[in-house]
């Protein structure tokens, strides 16, 4: 289990790309390691159950990012555009991530694979336009910061649509990611 200090975001992004990519991390780590290392978290993907496991605490993990977002937005310690800007990224990461975590990585990808992206995060996008609209316009200023920041935890919630989808584009299997002696790889 990865320590719940650890955070799974955006600084663990090019560890889980590098791994989607190329099937290794540069850097083996030691899952009782003290120091903040993500890669650890890649490399305990193994199966059906970890790979869904590793989805639920990325999920976890981005949504507290979210809410920590949506509550400085609310305190007033960052502006709107600061607020969408951070919003977008972390819904483009979310679907990127979900979708390539269930599809075995880049190079199983195909053009379909990333228009489905595309698309996906593109619905965001607009979702989340109109979200900032609503808050511009003060349509939410008698409503508890509670329910705000649940609003846009469903855009990370939403991420877990690109991993179904991808694993539905794999026949409905997970990949199994193997440990050799050249490094992680996905199974077949």
């Amino acid at each position: 289990m990865v320590p719940f200090r650890n955070r799974l975001d955006e600084a663990a992004l090019p560890h889980i790309l590098e791994f989607m990519e190329t099937g290794s991390v540069g850097r083996q780590a030691s899952i009782d390691s003290s120091v903040v290392d993500p890669a650890v978290v890649v490399l305990r993907a193994l199966g059906t159950q970890e790979i869904q496991s590793l989805r639920d605490e990325f999920t976890l993990r981005t949504s507290e990012l979210v809410g920590d977002l949506t509550e400085r937005l609310w305190r007033g310690e960052i502006a709107i555009q600061e607020w969408h800007d951070g919003m977008r990224r972390e819904i483009k990461t979310t679907f990127i991530c979900q979708y390539l975590l269930a599809k075995g990585g880049r190079n199983l990808m195909t053009k379909s694979d990333y228009a489905r992206i595309g698309m996906m995060v593109g619905q965001q996008y607009k979702s989340l336009d109109v979200f900032v609209s609503d808050i511009v316009e003060e349509r939410y200023k008698h409503i508890d910061v509670r329910a705000v920041v649940e609003r846009s935890r469903l855009y990370v919630t939403c991420g877990e649509v690109a991993f179904e989808m991808a694993r539905a584009s794999r026949g409905g299997t997970d990949p199994e990611y193997i440990n050799t002696p050249d490094g992680w790889r996905v199974g077949s």
